[in-house]
């Protein structure tokens, strides 16, 4: 898979904003990434905990767990409303 940008919303804790990120290939799907990230480590793990709270766009329009990020050149992670 190529190199996708993955920006942050609301996710201080990560002190950073983004990255660019090369997600292994069996890593195709929002839910997928989101596991994968929390396979990281902290503090991704703590932050992506709960994945049905957390909220996604692939290059700027909304997706849900279940929606394909292959092609796309960003993607966008939101805390659930109010979590901030």
């Amino acid at each position: 898979m190529a190199t996708v940008d993955l920006v942050y919303f609301g996710s201080e804790a990560l002190g950073r904003d983004g990255e660019r990120i090369e997600p292994p290939s069996h890593v195709l799907t929002i839910e997928d990434l989101l596991d994968w990230l929390s396979a990281r480590g902290e503090p991704y793990s703590e932050l992506l905990a709960d994945h049905g709270r957390i909220h996604a766009a692939v290059d700027r329009e909304r997706a849900g767990p279940g929606d394909s990020f292959f092609g796309a050149q960003e993607v966008a992670l939101f805390p659930p409303p109010g979590a901030t």
